[in-house]
């Protein structure tokens, strides 16, 4: 495949930053389950997906017939193009075959974490207002607990042990006699082919619209340069996850052997995971990456097999893409930059010698804007705006947040702080809202972070702003130590001292945790951590 991600382009007359044009692969009328089904009907023997849990290996023939007999089962009982999909499962061996069946009908998809609550269920379903939804059934209960708030019946297909009074995902998989004059609808573009939650890392998520020719371009692409076959992917992310959806697209459009389990990531997993199946490709968060680095049977030789891990989901600090480096003999880490209201947006070329997000996507359009929402050049660092002719539709059922994000030229409003180099790579310094006013001066989270995170013994650090009545913000750090580490506030508050100008020292206090609280996918969830600080400032402050 063509490398989607191949340069940035300056327009110094307009200011305007955009990545190279590449043209559509499939059809923009054809829907992701055709475009799919295709690709599988293609080379029917490969196999597409292991289950780590059962050792089951199920190849593109499975996988394609699966798909039709649940799509062919699911239009019988009325789901229609538009009808929402919804989704509360782990990647389990038959939930891609449910995916692509939905796909295949132009129902957009509304997965959930697997995680949730009964009132984010309630929240989300409430957004969406699913007509079916796959469920595994132990979550089964809380699920219709989450109805009943909202007081709406979708029809539940059970993934697991059966119910009596429920659909089974079994009773889909049955031939259905209209199988061979089974037609999909037609969509165009910006049909909208997923829901996807934003992060929901200062609030409750909202669900963003991701259209059809977006999620088609970019998987039929793939997010990493052409890698010899045969190849796997591991990559812990459900389908709730952009990272696990395009897992998923990805693999089936270009060959890649997908490795799945329904455990959650753990160091020991995922070490085990990686010596077994000798993937090419890795897919996970910072935190993730970090962990693993630091785990006790790593070696020099644990990832040779690897050619690419790809670290996106938030910031990944230049020591650890440093550290990564060291262990890829074989291999390139791919550090990126995303937005769920848009996808992937630029990735760092193979082997880079210096640290930066990348170049930006084929096709996507970026300007940055300063406070005054004038345009800013080479090296100067605004918040990015991105454009591009995929674009999302917006928030699902949210119009007043989509005015908010989404301007009338159709530049979406990252909130993200950044700048391009001479070389057209995008480099990110953190978000407008994470941004810290300390007697007027500006201090940016991600700078304070990225030097705690160099320090050895530091698993995680997260610094936000203490409120103070005066200095609007003190910086403050929160600290997760590695195991068996003795970093102290001292050798922080020293290093900070050395290297950085005085409003960054950290004056709302350095506290240490056995942990913060993050998404399912590791992203930091700032405004709780804001709360553990702020309390423990007035403790400390109270007690002295």
């Amino acid at each position: 495949m063509n490398n989607i991600f191949e340069a940035t382009l300056f327009d110094k007359r307009t200011k305007i930053w955009s990545g190279v044009h590449k043209p559509m692969i499939f059809n923009p009328k054809m829907s992701l389950g055709r475009a799919i089904l295709y690709m599988l009907d293609k080379n029917p023997d490969f196999v597409a997906q292991i289950s780590d849990n059962s050792a089951v290996r199920k190849t593109n023939r499975e996988i394609h017939d699966e798909t039709l007999k649940i799509a062919a089962n699911l239009q019988k009982i009325g789901c229609s193009q538009g009808d929402v999909v919804g989704f509360l499962s782990r990647n389990n061996e038959k939930i891609a075959s449910a995916v692509l069946a939905a796909f295949l009908l132009a129902a957009p998809i509304n997965a959930l974490d697997f995680q949730f609550s009964k009132d984010e269920i309630v929240h989300m379903f409430g957004i969406t207002r699913p007509k079916f939804i796959f469920c595994e059934r132990e979550k089964v209960d809380l699920l219709r607990e989450a109805l009943g708030v909202l007081k709406i019946n979708p029809k539940i297909i059970v993934f697991g042990a059966k119910l009596a009074d429920l659909l089974h995902i079994d009773d889909f998989l049955v031939n259905h006699e209209d199988l061979h004059d089974f037609r999909p609808p037609e969509v165009d573009s910006k049909t909208c082919a997923v829901i996807i939650c934003s992060s929901g890392t200062t609030g409750l998520p909202k669900g963003v619209s991701l259209s059809s020719g977006s999620l088609l371009f970019q998987a039929s692409y793939g997010f990493t340069d052409d890698v010899e076959r045969p190849a796997s992917i591991i990559c812990f992310s459900s389908i709730y996850w952009y990272s696990g959806l395009l897992t998923l697209l990805t693999g089936s459009l270009t060959g890649i052997t997908r490795i799945i389990t329904t455990d959650p990531f753990t160091p020991d997993l995922y070490h085990r995971m990686i010596l077994e199946y000798r993937p090419k490709i890795l897919f996970t968060g910072p935190l993730q990456l970090s962990e693993i680095l630091n785990y006790k049977l790593l070696d020099d030789s644990t990832m040779d097999s690897v050619k690419y891990y790809v670290c996106v989901g938030s910031a990944l600090p230049e020591s650890l893409w440093t550290t990564t480096k060291k262990y890829l003999r074989n291999g390139s880490i791919c550090n990126g930059y995303g937005m769920s209201e848009v996808g992937f947006l630029s990735r760092e070329p193979p082997r880079a010698l210096q640290y930066s997000a990348g170049y930006l996507l084929a096709g996507i359009q970026v300007k940055i804007l300063d406070d005054n929402g004038e345009k800013l050049g080479i090296g100067e660092e605004g918040e990015l705006c991105v454009k591009w002719e995929h674009m999302s539709q917006g928030y699902y059922n949210n119009p007043e947040e989509t005015a908010k994000t989404f301007d009338k030229e159709g530049w979406v409003h990252s909130g993200d702080i950044g700048c391009f180099d001479e070389d057209g790579l995008l480099r990110i310094v953190g978000r407008s809202k994470d941004i810290l006013k300390y007697n007027n001066f500006g201090v940016a989270p991600i700078e304070i972070e990225n030097l705690i995170l160099s320090i050895p013994g530091v698993l995680q650090a997260v610094v936000i702003g203490v409120p103070h009545p005066v200095s609007i913000d003190l910086p403050a750090a929160v600290v997760v130590r590695q195991d068996g580490s003795s970093v102290t506030a001292e050798e922080i508050s020293s290093l900070i001292e050395k290297n950085l100008s005085d409003p960054k020292r950290l004056r709302g206090g350095i506290y240490f945790v056995d942990s913060v609280p993050v998404t399912p996918s590791g992203k930091v969830k700032k405004n709780l951590v804001k709360e553990m600080a702020t309390k423990l400032y007035k403790e400390r402050n109270t007690n002295n």
